[in-house]
């Protein structure tokens, strides 16, 4: 997790805070994640930039100037994986609680971005404990995303610079070739043929 103001210049600037946080739980099935796995991964994917956000929130407005805040979240957030729910619910909770904000402080200049990334070119798979009863783990499922279609994390930080400093910022977008796929099959599919489709891809079966 980052936050970063802009410091004033001869031209003084609004300042900006970006959050990004990503925990996967170590079993991340709802059906048997214990309740303090589950809030450990919400303590860090939801409230985490909660709270940086707030920390800063004083700054912003006593800069006068408005400013940007940007969440860096996941498609996942819009599609859930089978044995991924946890973690799929926790960013969707983030993209709730920066939704609101976005409403709550646009009265103030204050603009509220949210990022969408497909798979990054991380080491999460390994943050998790394969369990060969789940057929293709999440942990598996994540090695292959990274393998064959991770972009790598520097291409992350165009849609947020855009966010940071464009006259006039998307209030949330995308980023990665899988990640628009993604949000391309869950806006044009049923949700039982999307449903099949994940079942196929992270179980290996229909």
């Amino acid at each position: 997790m980052y936050a970063s103001t802009t410091p004033d210049t001869r031209k003084p600037e609004p300042p900006t805070s970006a959050s990004t946080s990503t925990l996967p739980a170590k079993d991340s099935s709802h059906r048997t994640a214990t309740m303090e796995e589950m809030q450990k991964v919400y303590d860090v994917n939801a409230f985490g930039p909660l709270q940086v956000t707030q920390a800063f929130l004083p700054l912003m407005r006593k800069h006068g100037l408005g400013g940007r805040i940007v969440l860096v979240g996941s498609v996942a957030s819009w599609a859930t994986a089978p044995h991924a729910a946890v973690y799929c619910s926790s960013k969707r909770a983030a993209e709730g609680i920066f939704e609101g904000l976005r409403q709550e402080l646009a009265h103030e200049g204050i603009h509220v971005a949210i990022v969408r990334p497909g798979g990054v070119s991380t080491a999460i798979g390994g943050k998790v404990d394969a369990d060969p009863v789940k057929g293709q783990s999440f942990a598996k499922f994540a090695e292959l995303l990274m393998k064959h279609v991770g972009i790598p994390p520097r291409n992350i930080t165009r849609p947020i610079s855009h966010a940071l400093t464009a006259q006039f910022p998307l209030a949330t977008s995308l980023g990665g070739f899988d990640g628009r796929f993604i949000w391309l099959a869950r806006t044009i599919l049923p949700d039982r043929v999307f449903d099949l489709a994940m079942i196929r891809i992270m179980l290996g079966h229909w």
